[in-house]
């Protein structure tokens, strides 16, 4: 039995990276990630190498079946340069460990959010956040000032606010977390959706790290 791995990464172009695929043809393939091996491409054409010395990895780092191929898988990856190490694209590798996950609108949370019970450990966070408008706004997406005005419920992109079930702020505490006696998650409404998920985690993590310590 033959499987079909589609391998799936994000490429090099700036300021907004592109999705890229391809198939691996994988034999007696036992489902798992383990099974799935490192491969390479060429990182020429997807700015990611120079043609002289153009191979790049792909490390599968998540396994999911493919609904729509029989005996098939879609890999998702990050890419190495060919010596092992993150390639400077590899938004995922910049992810500091941290004991719990963070997403985009930016809906995020650690152990210390869920068990704080005291609304200072919130201000504190937000505080932090407003320290490092810069960095923040550097990989919430590009353009993203057409779209952080101040008007239609955003705060300006130069600016920094939070509040309590405020939408125009640039961080919002839901009130689900106020009512849960201040244990649960916050809310950066900033990124845009063509930023890199990775890089705004690993932002978020670090500014959280920060203010925790």
């Amino acid at each position: 039995m033959k499987a079909k791995l589609e391998y799936i990464w994000l490429d090099g172009y700036r300021p907004t990276q592109t999705m890229r695929s391809k198939t691996l043809i994988v034999a007696n393939f036992n489902g798992k990630l383990d099974g799935s091996p490192i491969w390479s491409f060429d990182g020429s054409s997807t700015r990611q190498a120079a043609g002289n010395n153009s191979d790049c990895l792909l490390k599968p780092v998540a396994l999911f079946p493919d609904p729509a191929r029989k005996d098939g898988w879609f890999v998702m990856t990050e890419v190495l340069n060919a010596d092992g190490t993150p390639h400077p694209s590899n938004g995922r590798a910049t992810i500091d460990d941290d004991d719990n996950g963070s997403g985009m609108h930016a809906n995020f949370s650690n152990g210390v959010m869920r068990s704080a019970g005291n609304k200072k450990t919130f201000e504190k966070i937000c505080e932090e956040f407003g320290k490092h408008i810069s960095e923040h706004i550097a990989v919430y997406g590009a353009d993203n000032d057409k779209r952080l005005t101040g008007l239609h419920e955003t705060q300006s992109i130069d600016k920094f606010s939070y509040g309590v079930s405020d939408r125009g702020a640039s961080i919002r505490i839901p009130v689900s977390t106020v009512e849960g006696r201040w244990k649960g998650r916050l809310e950066d409404r900033r990124p845009a959706s063509n930023a890199d998920p990775y890089k705004v985690a690993s932002i978020i993590i670090k500014t959280t790290k920060q203010a925790l310590k």
